[in-house]
């Protein structure tokens, strides 16, 4: 009789005598009791293990003056582990949205501190009043970056998701009303002026800007003025003729002053009716 074969209540079993006649102490036999093919163990050896998360715990941005229509943002890119604690010698990678490549910078590596920064290139100030950095990947040996968890702590204006940050400095200024007088002064002469307010981009008072205008139909001076602590100042067009001269155009041409860039393009007037504007160029009629 085969001695793979057994009584079970009268029932016959396979004991895989047979089968695993060739199996010695301590293995697992290749068959169940039954008979039926035990399943392939699959090794799951330490090298199987998936490497354990990182990911971006904070951003952070800074902006400094280039030149006299130039600025640049430098941002601070800290990575975490799943415990949150610092992950050092990770290479992070990623974009800049605006910016030539003059000191640009699309990568850097953690120190000790989980924490580098990156550059970007010089930003025309007239076109970008802000620049966002993106992350697009972060690696580091014994560790897989997960994208999903990124976050960031801070409120605004230092508030990001964690991929991507934006840069929004307050070294922008623009004109934030225009208003005018006209006066008599004299049987044949009048005289117009215009007082002008500057902001910064919380529309919050500028002073010490210089406004140059540019005047269309006569008369003399009123070309130049600095704003005081409420941001106003007033240029005066005088010798205007009360006979020949019905109206006159005051335009900005120019506000400057150090640290600050000028966007025409924010120019704007609340006022309605005659005093209306467009925050840059205004009409003042004659008395």
């Amino acid at each position: 009789a085969d001695a793979s074969i057994a009584r079970d209540n009268g029932r016959a079993r396979n004991t895989g005598a047979g089968t695993n006649a060739n199996i010695g102490a301590g293995q697992v036999p290749l068959v169940d009791i039954d008979g039926e093919p035990r399943p392939t163990a699959v090794d799951i050896g330490a090298d199987e293990i998936p490497p354990p998360p990182m990911h971006i715990g904070d951003l952070d941005w800074t902006a400094a003056v280039v030149d006299s229509f130039r600025w640049r943002a430098t941002v601070t890119v800290t990575v975490h582990d799943a415990n949150h604690a610092v992950v050092a010698n990770a290479t992070v990678t990623g974009t800049w949205s605006a910016g030539d490549t003059n000191g640009r910078s699309l990568t850097c590596t953690t120190n000790a501190q989980g924490q580098c920064t990156v550059t970007s290139g010089r930003v025309t100030a007239l076109t970008n009043r802000t620049v966002q950095f993106t992350v697009t990947g972060v690696s580091a040996a014994a560790f897989a970056y997960q994208p999903t968890v990124n976050h960031d702590p801070d409120a605004a204006p230092q508030s990001s998701d964690g991929t991507t940050v934006t840069a929004s400095p307050t070294f922008f200024m623009h004109v934030g009303d225009l208003d005018w007088t006209s006066t008599n002064t004299s049987a044949t002469q009048w005289s117009a002026s215009v007082t002008v307010t500057v902001h910064g981009v919380d529309h919050g008072a500028v002073s010490g800007a210089v406004v140059t205008f540019a005047w269309v139909g006569g008369g003399s001076g009123g070309t130049s003025c600095t704003t005081n602590a409420s941001g106003q100042c007033t240029v005066t067009r005088t010798a205007l003729s009360r006979t020949n001269v019905a109206r006159v155009t005051a335009a900005v041409t120019n506000v400057a002053t150090a640290g600050m860039f000028y966007t025409l393009v924010d120019n704007h007037d609340p006022d309605a009716a005659l005093q209306n504007s467009n925050g840059t160029s205004i009409t003042v009629p004659r008395p």
